[in-house]
């Protein structure tokens, strides 16, 4: 027993509070840490499960306009290019030949060429406008899980309803790309005409 100012203290009350407030630290930090990390894999898992459904998209998909890629689907990105490595993955996962796939990555709208699809995240809103007429003329189909994509002219954007990803599908941007998009993808897909 402890004497400190007239009062008794044990000092094992003491190592047993201190412990269970340290104890109690610690349990927090790696509990907000596995949060964190439980959080980032199911971010992954999410972009993941887009990637997959891009790659299988072209197969519910024709272009009407003919360019010289016809052999190869082509993917880009524009905003995030992280999301590129997580195509090539899913093209892997799926066991494409890669060679038969080409991800590339641009930085604004005046590098857009010819690709097949095109991933645009984290992409300023005030210049999607831009981006979307861009990719009208080449007859680019355009992807994104930006909020409002299709409302601002995109052609389709992932959503989360009831913890999945859903898909929305402006058909007046798809027409307008003279891209045709098979039904039974529509049927999946919440349908926007604008």
């Amino acid at each position: 027993m402890l004497e400190v100012s007239g009062l008794k203290i044990n000092g094992l009350q003491i190592l047993k509070r201190n412990l269970a407030v340290f104890c109690g630290v610690v349990f927090d930090f790696m509990l907000s840490g596995g949060l964190l990390c439980a959080q980032e894999s199911l971010a992954q898992r999410e972009n993941a499960i887009k990637a997959g459904f891009l790659v299988g998209m072209q197969e519910f998909v024709t272009w009407e306009l003919t360019h010289d890629s016809e052999k190869n689907v082509t993917y880009a990105t524009i905003g995030d290019a992280s999301f590129g490595e997580i195509i090539e993955r899913a093209v892997a996962a799926k066991k494409r030949n890669l060679e038969d796939f080409q991800v590339a990555e641009f930085t604004t709208v005046e590098d857009i060429t010819f690709v097949n699809f095109l991933f645009v995240r984290d992409y300023p809103e005030e210049e999607i406008g831009e981006l979307v007429s861009r990719c009208t003329e080449l007859g680019i189909l355009t992807v994104s899980d930006q909020e409002g994509f299709v409302a601002n002219g995109g052609i389709v954007e992932f959503f989360r309803s009831n913890n999945r990803v859903r898909i929305r599908i402006n058909v007046g941007a798809a027409e307008r790309a003279n891209i045709k998009i098979s039904s039974k993808l529509l049927r999946l897909a919440e349908r926007v005409k604008r």
